[in-house]
Order: C-alpha cells, then sequence, then structure tokens
C-alpha cells in the first residue's frame, strides 16, 4: 500500500520535468511598522491596560482602609437639634420654607 512521502521531502517539477525552485513566502503581519515598533506598541498598550487595572484595584483596597474625617460621637443620647442627613458638601444651607416645620413624629395617632 502506497505512503505519502513526508513533507519535507516533496518537490514540484515543471511540466518539462525540471524541479522548481522552492521560495518561503515572506513573514507579512499586515502591519506597515517595523517589528520593534509593532513589539513597543503592544507593550506600551499592555502597559496602560495593566497600570489602569491596578490603579483601580489600589483605589478599592484603600478607600476601605481609609480614616474617618470627622469621629463618630461618643454620646448616643437625644440631641438637641436634629440634623438631616447631608449627600453634598459639609456647608450647611437653609430651607426653603415659609414657616415652622412640621412635627417628625406620628403625634396621636398610632401605628397599626
Amino acid at each position: 500500500m502506497p505512503q505519502a512521502a513526508p513533507r519535507a521531502s516533496v518537490t514540484a517539477t515543471t511540466p518539462s520535468g525540471q524541479p522548481v525552485p522552492v521560495v518561503e513566502p515572506a513573514a507579512d503581519s499586515g502591519s506597515m511598522l517595523p517589528g520593534w515598533a509593532a513589539n513597543g506598541a503592544r507593550y506600551g498598550v499592555m502597559g496602560v491596560i495593566g497600570a489602569t487595572v491596578f490603579g483601580i484595584g489600589f483605589a478599592w483596597w484603600r478607600s476601605g482602609r481609609a480614616n474617618a474625617s470627622r469621629p463618630a460621637p461618643r454620646n448616643d443620647g437625644p440631641r438637641d437639634q436634629r440634623r438631616e442627613p447631608s449627600f453634598g458638601s459639609g456647608r450647611r444651607r437653609e430651607e426653603l420654607t415659609t414657616g415652622a416645620l412640621p412635627p417628625l413624629s406620628s403625634g396621636g395617632r398610632g401605628r397599626r
């Protein structure tokens, strides 16, 4: 039973029987940049991505370890003046009201 010859030993011939010289195809990467510049750009992009991931990870790690700007008050008793939570800056601004604020409790109504 015939078997195919190993790939390295296969030769081509012209119609007249002469062997055809082997021409290796040029390794074309499809880039217009020289190899060193393409590799530099590739590693540069990987470096930027790595630095971004590292920065995000460090910020996340640091956020859990940041000290509070002000310590929590130790007195848990009721206060004379109610302070509303603030989601903006620490500066206090006046509410736009025309008179006294309504009571914050339910008053005489009971819960059901």
